[in-house]
């Protein structure tokens, strides 16, 4: 072999092994450009996913805070010692206690014409808190009780317990006295306030 025949075979071997070379990055450059094509598609889907949350949160909020709002007021319209952040809470717990059995509303009304609003309210029957319990028959403890969200989230409980019996007016009624039949004033009236301030 020449020299030169041995210059060309090696040009020859050379270029063999750069075209190979520019062939495995061109193929891992093709990986990695169709990994971050799917990372990128992930990352589109996770950002869309978020801005569907976002607006539900919005709309959430838009929809719910005028009923926290409406709430929180007639809380402070009945008792004027409450902070507005303090009765801000206590609708939000009243919201996140409620459902379709027991509105918003009708659990607000009950509160404020049960205690007006006073978690240290205390009955002459020994009804406690914002929702007036009784302990004795609820067989709830005291200490409980006085807990103004605790309070508001056994009393919901029970008037769930009573409208799912007797329905909204029965089930006031008996929230009150026990009987469907025996409070209808004292039903009508949380019906009234609560229609009349949401």
């Amino acid at each position: 072999m020449t020299k030169q025949n041995i210059i060309r075979f090696a040009l020859y071997g050379l270029i063999i092994s750069v075209l190979t070379i520019n062939l495995v990055m061109s193929c891992i450059l093709i990986v990695w450009i169709s990994e971050d094509r799917k990372s990128l598609r992930n990352v589109e889907c996770d950002l869309q996913e978020i801005k569907e949350a976002l607006d539900k949160e919005i709309k959430l909020r838009q929809d719910l805070f005028p009923q926290l709002k409406k709430s929180a007021q007639l809380l402070l319209k009945y008792n004027p010692r409450l902070d507005y952040m303090t009765a801000l809470g206590y609708a939000y717990k009243i919201y996140d206690c409620s459902d379709d059995t027991v509105s918003l509303n009708i659990l607000t009304a009950l509160i404020v014409v049960e205690s007006s609003a006073d978690y240290k309210a205390v009955s002459n029957k020994g009804a406690l808190g914002l929702t007036q319990v009784m302990p004795r028959i609820w067989k709830y403890d005291k200490h409980l009780l006085a807990d103004p969200y605790k309070n508001i989230e056994i009393g919901s409980t029970i008037l769930r317990h009573y409208i799912a019996r007797h329905g909204l007016l029965g089930g006031l009624s008996a929230y009150n006295s026990g009987k469907k039949n025996r409070s209808l004033g004292y039903a009508r009236k949380v019906i009234r306030i609560a229609d009349r301030y949401f």
